[in-house]
């Protein structure tokens, strides 16, 4: 399995995050850490020099410069992956097809070792039957308590309560994605 690291520097809500320190460690180099104990081919795509030599030269991981383009707001996961692949291929970076990749985005410093052992022995158990994993985590508010400001109305959520007397628990419990550690399978759709 192919690790990649996207670390781009640009952050709108707090510049050059994945740069920031915490704990004594660039936010980046949390994540370093964390793959090489799991991941034997590790690549770091970033548009930030430092972030690559740092990858490069002391962790000894491939990096692939990502062109500003992939690097926006908008950018998609899917054209950052495309770029890695794409780079591999041409630079014949692995010396066996890439059939599954693990995206460790460095907004998530504090991964611990027993929780990544799990996420991966699920996936290791269950693989033939999906073709990705996305890791998860309970929503805080509950789409019962969201409104529609502009159209004035509560979402749909509400559809799911005939008495509004209801106890939140009993609510139906909603996830939202949480980048601690995504895998796909390569040319998969789903």
């Amino acid at each position: 399995m192919l690790c990649i690291i996207p670390a781009r520097k640009g952050s709108k809500r707090l510049p050059n995050k994945n740069k920031l320190v915490l704990g004594g460690l660039p936010l980046y180099q949390w994540t370093f850490n964390v793959v090489k104990e799991f991941f034997s081919h590790v690549v770091v795509t970033s548009d930030d020099s430092r972030i690559l030599d740092t990858a490069e030269h002391f962790y000894h991981f491939d990096t692939i410069k990502r062109p500003s383009k992939l690097c926006q707001d908008l950018s998609t996961e899917k054209e950052f992956i495309d770029h890695v692949l794409d780079e591999i291929r041409r630079r014949s970076l692995a010396n066996y097809m890439v059939e599954e990749i693990a995206i460790l985005y460095p907004t998530v410093p504090f991964r611990i070792r027993i929780t990544m052992e799990i996420i991966l022995g699920q996936w290791e158990a269950h693989r033939k039957n999906y073709n990705s994993l996305r890791t998860v985590k309970p929503v805080s508010e509950h789409p019962y308590k969201m409104f529609d400001i502009e159209n004035n109305e509560a979402l749909p959520f509400l559809a799911e309560l005939e008495d509004y007397t209801v106890p939140t628990q009993s609510f139906t419990k909603y996830y939202i994605q949480f980048p601690y550690l995504y895998i796909y399978k390569v040319g998969k759709e789903k």
